[in-house]
């Protein structure tokens, strides 16, 4: 049996001088993608504004980021498996948010959803924009993923629960769009 040349008390170390990325510093911005979405659903039928953006992190509790993934092209010639990767789906994503104000966030998703169906995409698109807080002492917030011209795909229901004590309301908002920015933090 090989003899390690690390300590226990050596990884200890190394691990703690690691900067691990922590899932839970980040922030998201929901913006409307043009001044027609801006109007026609932000402000005029949810009220959307800067104001309730900057309030909306708080009520963030996860984001799940899109899996990557692509249609498969397999093909069998002369006794031999041919594969290669297709068209890339749809990026998906979703947002699981608690609400308040008599459920303001799950009616503001679920009214922008509806609209969905009577308006055209440029009326409704939106960008969502995932930054990275810092973590560590000298570091700075950075921008990660820029999700643009999103259109909410569904919206999650509620459970309202007369035995549980002082459940706050919980829901997910899944969200779809062509093609995400992937910002480079170096």
């Amino acid at each position: 049996m090989a003899e390690s040349n690390y300590s226990l008390a050596d990884a200890v170390v190394e691990a703690y001088k690691r900067h691990w990325t922590l899932t839970n510093t980040f922030r998201v911005e929901i913006t409307w993608a043009d001044d027609k979405a801006r109007g026609n659903i932000g402000t005029s039928e949810i009220g959307w504004s800067n104001e309730m953006n900057s309030k909306f992190n708080l009520n963030v509790v996860n984001i799940t980021t899109p899996q990557y993934s692509a249609s498969q092209n397999d093909i069998f010639v002369a006794d031999r498996w041919k594969t290669s990767i297709g068209r890339n789906e749809l990026w998906r994503f979703s947002i699981t948010i608690r609400d308040e104000n008599y459920m303001f966030y799950h009616r503001a998703f679920t009214k922008t959803f509806l609209m969905q169906n009577k308006l055209y995409f440029d009326e409704c698109k939106m960008n969502v924009v995932i930054y990275k807080l810092p973590d560590y002492y000298g570091e700075q917030e950075a921008k990660i993923y820029e999700f643009k011209d999103c259109l909410v795909e569904s919206v999650g229901s509620v459970t309202f629960d007369s035995t549980a004590d002082s459940n706050i309301a919980q829901f997910t908002v899944n969200f779809k769009c062509i093609k995400p920015d992937f910002a480079d933090v170096v």
